[in-house]
């Protein structure tokens, strides 16, 4: 079900109502670990743009579940790190590798051998249960 998700769900959202009523299904009916809450939040980090809000979109804003908010605040963190490493290896004449979305694996694997064997990408999800977020290293 979720290589279905992650492979049809694209962006930007012009709507954010219909976003807001499958992120509060996604964080009331998944596991906390799940994949696919990360895969949510890092499309809405990617794919919103607040330019294109309507006023049911305010709306929606404010009804998106805290689970979610607090997720996609420490995406926003992330980007801002990853944006400051980017400026450093431009700096210096670098071209060193920063993740991107593409490289984050967001499949459900039923086991560890099927993660270590997946081919279609590299990283994959740890999941902190402290801060209730998922890395991919």
């Amino acid at each position: 079900m979720n290589k279905v998700i992650v492979e049809e769900f694209e962006g930007p959202f012009t709507e954010l109502s219909g976003y807001s009523a499958l992120s509060h299904w996604a964080f009331e009916h998944l596991s906390s670990e799940s994949v696919i809450l990360q895969f949510l939040v890092h499309s809405f980090c990617d794919d919103w743009y607040e330019q294109y809000d309507k006023r049911k979109d305010v709306e929606a804003l404010l009804a998106l579940p805290p689970a979610f908010v607090a997720r996609v605040m420490r995406r926003y963190s992330e980007n801002g790190k990853m944006m400051k490493e980017r400026l450093r290896l431009y700096e210096r004449g670098e071209t060193g590798r920063i993740k991107k979305k593409k490289d984050c694996c967001y499949l459900e694997h039923e086991s560890e051998e099927e993660k270590k064997s997946c081919s279609s990408h590299s990283l994959h999800m740890q999941y902190d249960k402290e801060r209730d977020y998922g890395y991919f290293d």
